[in-house]
């Protein structure tokens, strides 16, 4: 085989015994090292397949590494759990070194100690790789952390724990580990910024659930199929639970009673990289629970129930059947389905923006139950945010409640409180 110059990173067959190893397939294993342009540190991958193909993939991941699109090799197997507590030493080396009050480093390792790493664990997250954390998975982290003593933090602790892994996803990024910041272009607040974007009418929402419903699938061959009335009522789902799409594609049949009027929410599916996922966990500690089904959501869920046992599927969001096994329908596939009825009905001048998308019918529905009077935190647990305050920061701003009711209900509460006797109407 030829080989490339001295000096220049090449290929490296990974040998057992004097002979190269193969993987299952018989292919040859390679590996691929070379050091990171930015960090100096060395980068190993695995490799399969002949040497020029190897070869190629080595020189993708330079010319990656090389545009600062490429991280450690490492990252693949680093937890958050395991780097945070390292980098508190780290840090704590470093300010001493500099001569740094003692306050400048006792606060970021107080956090990780006290904050961040048993949240990790209360979450499920010990295994967790810090390349897959995003800005709402930290977000949910700092939401989340608890005291000792007083279970609730306050703002300023909880914007303590967000700026520490500020810093710690920095040196993640300045050592090679991930490729971006995740708290990069955020503000430094740890709550989220209020709801901004258009919010729908019901008039539209039902508008553009009429178009879909009406819709043919156009077929392989160039053929139309028969319009899919249960495509507007996922649509109608939706607006009427605010369940996260993944939540709702995860939904079997048995978790929805009518009965009792009870959703309940235990799963979720993901799809990352074109690979589709059904996990045992939502995407919150609060995801698991259980949200009344409003009558306004019934006649879609009739609908929903009626071709999921039609097509042999226990999915109420039913889809295809890959090896004899049903599956919920694609997210791919409903959200395509949903941007044409938008495009059509504003078009058509039927609804005034085409610029929502089907997470904005959460939106809709949290928005719906605060202007009816619904109480925050009640509101808070149906969505599966990690507490109220998450709520009240996205949502409030944009609604205007009319407190007659609940001031009429506090009154009668008092009046009883005080006169057992009080007559009750």
């Amino acid at each position: 085989m030829s080989r490339s110059p001295k000096g220049d990173p090449a290929p490296t067959p990974q040998m057992s015994n004097g002979q190269q190893l193969l993987d299952a397939q018989g292919r040859p294993r390679w590996r691929l090292r070379f050091t990171h342009p930015t960090t100096r540190q060395r980068i190993e991958t695995k490799f399969a397949g002949t040497y020029q193909a190897a070869a190629r993939e080595l020189a993708k991941q330079m010319d990656l590494a090389n545009k600062g699109l490429v991280s450690d090799a490492a990252s693949k197997r680093t937890t958050l759990a395991a780097y945070a507590p390292t980098w508190a030493v780290r840090y704590e080396e470093q300010a001493l070194a500099r001569g740094a009050a003692r306050s400048t480093w006792m606060e970021h390792k107080g956090n990780v100690d006290r904050y961040i790493v048993p949240s990790l664990k209360r979450l499920g997250w010990v295994n967790k790789r810090v390349n897959t954390f995003t800005f709402d998975d930290l977000f949910e982290l700092a939401a989340s952390a608890q005291g000792t003593r007083k279970p609730e933090l306050s703002d300023s602790i909880r914007a303590s724990i967000t700026k520490t892994l500020r810093l710690i996803f920095a040196d993640l990024v300045e050592k090679g580990f991930i490729a971006r910041n995740p708290f990069e272009g955020r503000s430094g607040s740890w709550l989220p910024k209020p709801l901004v974007e258009y919010v729908p009418s019901l008039d539209e929402i039902q508008t553009v659930a009429a178009e879909m419903a009406c819709w043919a699938p156009t077929r392989r061959g160039g053929t139309h199929g028969e319009p899919e009335a249960r495509l507007g009522a996922m649509v109608e789902f939706l607006a009427w639970t605010g369940l996260r799409v993944g939540e709702a594609l995860a939904l079997r049949l048995t978790d929805v009673d009518t009965a009792d009027a009870e959703i309940r929410v235990t799963k979720q599916v993901t799809v990352a990289g074109g690979r589709r996922e059904e996990k045992d966990k939502p995407k919150t500690r609060t995801g698991s629970r259980s949200l009344p089904l409003l009558p306004q959501a019934r006649e879609a869920v009739g609908t929903l129930r009626t071709y999921a046992t039609e097509a042999g599927s226990d999915y109420l969001f039913a889809g295809s059947v890959r090896g004899g096994v049903p599956r919920s329908i694609g997210y791919g596939t409903l959200n395509r389905h949903f941007r044409r009825a938008i495009t059509v009905a504003f078009e058509n001048g039927k609804i005034q923006s085409a610029d929502w998308t089907l997470h904005t019918l959460r939106h809709f529905y949290a928005t719906t139950l605060l202007e009816a009077g619904i109480a925050p935190h009640q509101v808070s647990a149906w969505l599966g945010h990690s507490t109220p305050a998450i709520t009240i920061a996205v949502y409030g701003s944009r609604v205007e409640r009319d407190r007659t009711h609940e001031a009429s209900e506090l009154g009668r509460a008092i009046t009883w409180s005080l006169d057992p006797d009080a007559p009750r109407f």
